[in-house]
């Protein structure tokens, strides 16, 4: 068969009338691939999957697609599988022991998952029409095997990639799938060892741990996937460009982390070297340097930062990164909070301490993360993905969380860049119950086996080591007494210039009462008459437009002086930060008194974490402890008052929990934990809210404990995504019973459903795009899409960014939107939106979301 191999196509670019060869695509990605597997102990099984990911291309069905011959090209990603399963396996047959070879049999899955997996995951079991359930993976390995002996081509080109591989890395097939066999003991053995150190549910039953073995097993090839994504996904994307994305390399990063970590300390030394310092400010250095001293003595591993509210943890944490990243040779640092408006404030007070340059704010809104379809990860809407190769990357809790489960191209790229990175997760807290199991087991995973360091920064620890009610504990880093290392001097964090507000109760004297609107509104206005500002947090957006009207009712009936301001997240971010900025304008004239006009805001928990905001009374309507606290932070913020703060704990007649069972069993945990610790209390006395902390998390963990691992519903395999992601037990028994044999393969994952399944906020709402004070941007968008509906995606990619701050959610959008179907995106009409209350047409939300 004379065929030149040299010349095979890989991509072909029509409007350029150029291709890149199949030679080059496979050694670009199996280099790019050696480059981060090598950090992992893991090169040769990544220059090996990078180099069969693509063998069959080589089909000359496969290159006549390419030329656009032919429709279809038919399944190239399996032929590579193909050939780990019965030419490199069968190859060592005869040169390892019997028991040696049947680890080589588990360890082919681990390369042959992501080579099938690489155009998208699928699940290992699936279910077919009939009601039976297939092994995928096998079936997928048959249909190849037909192919290639059908082609010619096929059958040889292993040899030809075999020559390939010695030219290119001085070793062939066969040696770097026995080195990569090597290495893949290595990994298990360590994966052995971290389940080792987890609670007693996981080291002492033998079901919890073949269960997280499995997890982690499932980790593995996500890893592997991601990194062939990423590989695959930058040399396809950039092969034809004069430009290509910027990749940082270590002698770059190290410049970067010098850069950002002197200006870091330039602010520092202004703190060091400031004329009598408040105590408070004393406080907040002294806990940053007790951080930045750590950063150098904690590699990679989960640690805590319980850092008090109001005590810097932001920039503390900021500092502890960079001090890590130039100390350890950090890939990134990686910053996600749950709420985006922590995020919209936080991000800017980051990017002024180290700048723009080096840093991608990835709250993505509206730009898809990720197109199905097989070419359409390689069009110009690349464009409009991160890839997240920046430094340091400011982003949301369910950004990460999409990072870390979902199933997208995007999503999986992002996975691989987490290795060797500094993830600071702020407001942890606010992690829902259902996730906790996943996600402390990704975290092990993460911070053992990927190399990672990951904090958990919060005021209000949740208890996400308690080997007591969880199954699956965090592993945090632990001292040589047995203790989490603490990253702050303890001392400090119990200083008592923390204590600006304290809390009291109108739950009546066992905890039971609820306030009607009428009795909420006289206690506020009781308290107005001695204080100039007062915050009412309720937890759905009716309830804050109901408390909203009565409280401006009842000003005008009283003919009484005050101001009544809305938030919630129908404002659009700009709309929410513009308001904020002023209510913190108005609220200092009421501190320095060159303002008299008291000041009322209702808002939903949108305001509750980090927003830098201070006024005399807080109303918080219960439902976590840990928000009890977080409302808290908003009283007396920043010390000035002569008497602390007062907090109100209260539960809102109106204000119903049916539908919100997660907010109703926060409720009820918060109230049996007051309960336990206080038995009753008077209105008048004093609550000491974290002494009642680990007792609310051990009883919400408690009431959830069937919820602990997602329930998914899905049908007649209906399963939590932990058994999805782990032993998919359900499906393996119907499997048994209807081959009559255990399932072939150590993995059995539904990895497709599973990162289908997953959603950290159970949120359908369509992100829109509303006008307010953003004409030009939106003139911008139409302008380049062009006549032809063709988009200039590199012009639109700075514009979408600015517009994600002019959006929010909808269920039902009807007549009042503009669909632009060119990039998927919504446009509210100008009637749908009010300066006032935002969002004023179709359905949204009631969560605060």
């Amino acid at each position: 068969m004379d065929i030149e191999w040299d010349l095979l196509l890989a991509h072909w670019d029509a409007e350029l009338k150029k291709g890149q060869y199949i030679k080059d695509h496979v050694r670009n990605t199996a280099e790019y691939m050696a480059r981060i597997g090598k950090s992992l102990g893991l090169e040769s099984i990544c220059i090996l999957i990078g180099l069969l990911h693509d063998a069959g291309k080589v089909n000359r069905d496969w290159q006549k697609y390419i030329r656009g011959e032919a429709a279809s090209g038919g399944d190239h990603a399996g032929v590579g599988a193909w050939y780990v399963q019965h030419v490199l396996y069968k190859y060592v047959k005869n040169s390892v022991p019997a028991d040696t070879y049947r680890w080589y049999g588990i360890y082919n899955e681990f390369l042959i998952y992501p080579i099938l997996a690489h155009h998208g995951l699928y699940d290992v079991l699936k279910e077919m029409e009939d009601g039976s359930v297939c092994c995928w993976t096998e079936k997928r390995l048959k249909e190849n095997e037909r192919l290639i002996l059908a082609h010619e081509e096929l059958t040889s080109f292993i040899h030809v990639l075999d020559g390939w591989a010695g030219k290119w890395f001085k070793t062939s097939l066969f040696q770097l799938y026995q080195k990569g066999f090597a290495e893949w003991m290595d990994w298990h053995k360590a994966i052995h060892r971290m389940i080792g150190k987890s609670g007693k549910a996981v080291t002492q039953d033998a079901a919890s741990r073949r269960q997280a073995s499995l997890f982690y097993f499932g980790a593995t090839v996500r890893l592997l996937t991601g990194i062939l994504k990423e590989a695959d996904v930058y040399d396809s994307a950039n092969w034809a460009l004069e430009k290509t994305q910027r990749v940082y390399g270590d002698e770059a990063l190290d410049a970067v982390w010098q850069q950002m970590g002197d200006r870091v300390e330039r602010l520092y030394d202004m703190f060091h070297e400031a004329e009598n310092p408040s105590l408070l400010n004393q406080v907040r250095t002294a806990m940053a340097d007790d951080a930045y001293a750590a950063a150098a003595e904690t590699k990679d591993g989960c640690y805590k930062l319980p850092m008090p509210v109001g005590a810097g943890k932001t920039n503390a944490s900021l500092r502890y990164a960079l001090h890590h990243a130039r100390t350890f040779h950090d890939r990134r640092i990686i910053y996600a909070t749950a709420f985006l408006s922590v995020l919209e404030q936080n991000a800017k007070d980051i990017q002024d301490i180290i700048g723009k340059e080096h840093v991608l704010e990835h709250h993505s809104s509206v730009v898809s993360d990720g197109f199905e379809g097989e070419e359409d990860e390689y069009d110009g809407a690349e464009y409009l993905r991160e890839s997240w190769e920046s430094p340091v990357i400011l982003t949301t809790l369910v950004q990460l969380s999409n990072t870390l489960f979902k199933g997208q191209s995007a999503c999986l790229r992002r996975f691989s860049k987490l290795i060797r990175s500094v993830i600071i997760i702020d407001e942890i807290q606010s992690l829902p119950v259902t996730c906790v199991h996943v996600y402390n087991l990704m975290m092990n995973f993460l911070t053992h086996m990927m190399g990672a360091t990951i904090i958990h920064c919060t005021a209000t620890p949740p208890g996400l080591d308690d080997e007591g009610v969880l199954n699956y504990p965090c592993i945090y880093e632990m001292d040589e007494k047995g203790s989490p290392i603490a990253l702050v001097d303890k001392r400090l964090m119990a200083a008592s210039v923390f204590t600006r507000a304290q809390f009291y109760s109108l739950l009546g004297e066992r905890f039971t009462q609820f306030l009607s609107t009428e009795q909420l509104v006289a206690h506020v206005m009781t308290q107005l008459e001695r204080e100039k500002s007062a915050l009412i947090i309720v937890n759905t957006k009716k309830a804050v437009r109901k408390v909203y009207d009565a409280i401006a009712d009842w000003l005008d009936e009283h003919d009484r002086p005050g101001e009544c301001w809305y938030l919630t997240t129908n404002l659009c971010a700009a709309h929410r930060l513009e308001r904020i900025t002023r209510m913190k304008e108005e609220l200092q004239k009421l501190r320095d008194g060159s303002r008299q006009t008291p000041l009322i805001c209702v808002s939903t928990n949108l305001i509750s974490a980090g927003v830098n905001i201070d006024f005399d009374v807080v109303y918080r309507s219960l439902t976590s402890l840990d928000g009890v606290l977080q409302a808290g932070g908003r009283c007396n913020r920043d010390g000035k008052r002569k008497a602390p703060g007062r907090v109100y704990l209260f539960m809102y007649m109106d204000e119903t929990l049916e539908k919100m069972p997660v907010l109703q069993k926060e409720r009820e945990a918060s109230l049996e934990a007051l309960r336990k610790v206080y038995g009753s209390k008077g209105e008048e006395e004093a609550l000491d809210i974290g002494a009642c902390l680990d007792e609310y998390f051990r009883r919400l963990y408690q009431k959830n404990r069937q919820a602990l691992d997602y329930p998914v519903q899905d049908g007649p395999f209906s399963q939590t995504l932990l058994q999805m992601l782990s032993e998919n037990r359900d499906m393996a028994a119907q499997y048994r019973i209807g081959h009559g044999s255990s399932v072939p393969y150590l993995l059995r994952q539904r990895f497709k459903t599973a990162a289908d399944a997953f959603q950290l906020i159970d949120n359908k709402e369509k992100t829109v795009i509303v006008p307010y004070k953003n004409e030009e941007l939106i003139d911008e968008v139409f302008a380049f899409i062009g006549d032809d509906g063709h988009p200039d995606f590199a012009a639109l990619k700075p514009v979408l960014q600015k517009l994600q701050r002019y959006t929010v959610g909808m269920y039902d959008m009807k007549e009042y939107v503009q669909v632009i179907p060119e990039l998927g995106i919504y446009l509210l009409d100008p009637e749908g939106y009010d300066e006032e209350f935002g969002l004023t047409k179709g359905e949204w939300s009631e969560l605060i979301f």
